[in-house]
C-alpha cells in the first residue's frame, strides 16, 4: 500500500491535471457516516468536549461519454461545549468561498446544531482535447501536500483531518490538452458575499521525469504569478511551489518545498518547509496570533515553518502517523501523532491527538486536542 502511496505523491500535478474517464455505470452513489468525538485540554486546566455526527453523499450521472454531472452534500449534527461560546456558530461552519448560500440550518440551538450544505454541484464536458466544468467544484492547482501556495481558489486548513474532500468554490474551468504531456487551463471563480473574483491561467508541461507548471492570474484585485515543480531524484520525490502577489504597498511571497521517501523497512517519511512573507519573524507570545489562516496570502502565522512527518503500517490493519511542525523564530510548535485501524472493509477508526506548543512567559503546551473517529463508508 505504501508503494502506491509513494507513486501517487511523486506523480504530483500530472495525475491531478488529468480528468478521470467516466466509468461504465451511468449512475454512481457513495458516501460515508462518521462520528467524531473531540476533547480539548487547555493549560488553564479547563476541559471541553464536542461531538460531530457527519454524513456525506456523492452522486454522479454519466449520460454519455462526453458529459457528466456531479452533486455532493453533507449534513453535520454538532453538540458540545465549543458552540456555546459563539452566538453565530452556524456561520463559522459555512464555506466562506460560497457565492450562493446553499445550506439549511435544520436545528440551531446553543446546545445542538444540525446543518446541511451542498458542497458540489457541477456539469462537465470532456473529449480528447477539451475539458470544461461549470458549477460548485474544487480546483486544485497545487503539487505540495501540506501547504499549497498555488491553491488560489480554495485554500484549506491542513489540520482539519476530518474534511478529506476540502472546500470548493463556484467557478468555471476549462482545459485544453495540447499534447500527452502538456495542457493549458483557464479558471475563474466568484467567491464570498462580496463576489470577489479569482482567476488565472495555468500552463502544465511534463519534461522528462519532471512536472512543471506556470500560473498567471489575479486574487481579489491582486495580480499574481506562480509556479511549481514535481519529480524524483533517485528514490526520493521532490516538490515545490511558489506564488507572488503584487501590491503597490505590500506584496506577498509564499514558497513551499517538500521531499518524501519510502524506506526499505516500509517507513514513509517526509520533510518540508514553508516561507510566508506575511508571517512573523519574532516570537508571538500571544496565542490569539497562532490561528491558521484559510487564505493563500498567509497559511501560517510564522514566516518560516518546518515539517517532519512519518508513516508506517504497523500491521495489516493498523497504521501509525506522526507530524511535527517547528517555527523557531515565532517560538511556536505543533505535534500530532495518530493511529488508524481498519476494522472491516468499509469501517475504520482513528485516534488523533494534536498538541500546540508556544513560548509566552515560558515554554508550555497551551492546548491538547484528542479525537476518536469512527467512519463507515458505502
Amino acid at each position: 500500500m505504501k508503494k502506491w502511496l509513494w507513486i501517487w505523491c511523486c506523480a504530483g500535478g500530472y495525475l491531478m491535471a488529468q480528468p478521470a474517464f467516466p466509468p461504465k455505470e451511468k449512475w454512481l452513489l457513495n458516501g460515508y457516516v462518521k462520528n467524531l468525538q473531540n476533547w480539548q485540554f487547555a493549560d488553564d486546566h479547563s476541559i471541553s468536549s464536542n461531538q460531530l455526527l457527519h454524513q456525506r453523499l456523492n452522486l454522479r450521472w454519466y449520460p454519455n461519454e462526453y458529459f457528466s454531472l456531479g452533486a455532493e452534500w453533507r449534513s453535520r449534527m454538532i453538540t458540545g461545549d465549543e458552540m456555546k461560546g459563539f452566538e453565530q456558530y452556524a456561520e463559522l461552519l459555512k464555506n466562506p468561498n460560497d457565492l450562493i448560500d446553499l445550506s439549511v440550518n435544520w436545528v440551531n440551538r446553543r446546545d445542538l446544531m444540525l446543518l446541511t450544505n451542498i458542497e458540489r454541484g457541477w456539469i462537465s464536458y470532456q473529449d480528447k482535447k477539451w475539458y470544461v466544468r461549470v458549477g460548485r467544484q474544487r480546483i486544485n492547482w497545487s503539487t505540495t501536500t501540506t501547504w499549497n501556495p498555488n491553491d488560489l481558489f480554495n485554500t484549506y486548513n491542513f489540520l482539519d483531518f476530518d474534511y478529506e474532500e476540502r472546500p470548493g468554490c463556484d467557478a468555471f474551468q476549462t482545459r485544453y490538452q495540447s499534447s500527452l504531456s502538456s495542457n493549458i487551463e483557464l479558471s475563474v471563480a466568484l467567491v464570498g458575499k462580496r463576489r470577489n473574483t479569482i482567476g488565472g491561467i495555468k500552463y502544465f508541461k511534463q519534461i522528462g521525469h519532471w512536472d512543471v507548471q506556470a500560473i498567471a492570474g489575479w486574487y481579489n484585485h491582486r495580480l499574481t504569478l506562480g509556479g511549481a515543480f514535481a519529480g524524483s531524484i533517485r528514490n526520493a520525490c521532490l516538490k515545490g511551489e511558489a506564488q507572488y502577489f503584487f501590491h503597490y504597498t505590500k506584496p506577498v511571497f509564499n514558497f513551499s518545498c517538500e521531499v518524501d521517501h519510502l524506506l526499505s523497512n516500509d517507513w514513509y517519511i517526509k520533510a518540508g518547509v514553508l516561507y510566508n512573507s506575511e508571517g512573523s519573524t519574532r516570537p508571538l507570545y500571544d496565542r490569539k496570533k497562532t490561528e491558521i489562516s484559510m487564505s493563500p496570502l498567509q497559511q501560517m502565522p510564522a514566516a518560516w515553518t518546518m515539517e517532519f512527518s512519518a508513516e508506517k503500517g504497523m500491521t495489516d490493519l493498523a497504521d501509525f502517523n506522526l507530524m511535527i511542525l517547528l517555527s523557531p523564530s515565532a517560538e511556536m510548535h505543533f505535534l500530532s501523532p495518530s493511529l488508524r485501524f481498519n476494522l472491516a472493509d468499509n469501517l475504520e477508526a482513528d485516534i488523533v491527538t494534536q498538541h500546540f506548543i508556544l513560548k509566552e512567559n515560558k515554554w508550555s503546551i497551551i492546548r491538547h486536542d484528542g479525537f476518536l473517529r469512527i467512519k463507515w463508508s458505502f
